[in-house]
């Protein structure tokens, strides 16, 4: 039956699709939930004040089945983000089901790049309890349920690089423009939970931003200057890959013309 076309579009058909997610959410495994206040799509009685499912919905989805990157808790199962054609990539339904999840991105990125990594947690406060009163109802803020953790790891899948682990349950952590090794390859960010965490899921936001710098600008300073050049000279002979910048397993005269060639870019 066609609707009034004094219904707005984007009301459409809302009232089909939230009951048919409602009941796709009860086989999914999801309980009614309670206040009936139009914020959640599993309360008892329908609500089109919204269209689909809401934090806690997803919440509760991820509990059972994690979220639509799983399996991703290793690095060889790492979920892949080619990084190759684009200088930002933003994920924004990643979550830890519970405080031993363990989340694995394998990052494909190009020769000379620096990237930023921010780990942020997303979520919102509202009422949540069990139609039966169990649990009871109570006010939680779902953005202060783990205390997020990050790792940038080298190509091996193992060794840290760099990590962001200050900040407390609810606050942002960020790995600020690192310096890849200069040939480029395959990185890995691992996401995992720290001390003072719920058990329970915490949805994020994974952000990773590059920057291209100079051929040749190991330091990351955005010219390509005389630091290089003795970075170079020191590891001469060595198999360093911050300083191998064609990657081919040594530092050797290769990558001291790289840098003379390009001596001054950026600059």
């Amino acid at each position: 039956m066609q609707q009034p076309q004094s219904v707005p579009m984007l009301m459409h058909y809302r009232f089909l699709r939230n009951t048919v997610m409602h009941e796709h959410g009860h086989g999914l495994g999801l309980l009614h939930v309670v206040p009936t206040n139009g914020t959640k799509l599993m309360e008892p009685y329908l609500n089109t004040n919204f269209d689909g499912p809401q934090d806690d919905d997803i919440r509760g989805a991820q509990r059972l089945y994690g979220d639509p990157y799983e399996v991703n808790n290793t690095a060889p199962t790492a979920t892949p983000i080619d990084l190759t054609n684009t200088n930002l990539t933003t994920l924004n339904m990643a979550s830890l089901d519970r405080t031993t999840d363990v989340d694995f991105y394998r990052l494909t990125v190009p020769a000379s790049r620096k990237i930023t990594i921010t780990v942020t947690p997303i979520g919102s406060t509202y009422q949540v309890g069990g139609q039966d009163g169990n649990p009871p109802t109570t006010t939680i803020d779902t953005r202060q349920i783990q205390n997020l953790q990050v790792e940038l790891l080298a190509p091996n899948g193992s060794t840290v690089l760099a990590s962001a682990t200050a900040n407390g349950t609810g606050v942002a952590e960020q790995i600020a423009n690192f310096v890849l090794y200069p040939a480029g390859g395959n990185f890995y960010v691992r996401v995992f939970s720290g001390s003072g965490s719920t058990n329970d899921v915490q949805r994020y936001e994974l952000r990773l931003q590059t920057t291209t710098l100079p051929t040749g600008d190991l330091d990351g300073n955005g010219c390509v200057d005389d630091a290089d050049l003795l970075a170079v000279l020191f590891n001469f002979g060595g198999s360093d890959p911050r300083y191998d910048i064609n990657g081919d397993g040594v530092v050797d005269d290769a990558d001291l013309l790289t840098v003379l060639f390009n001596f001054g870019s950026g600059c």
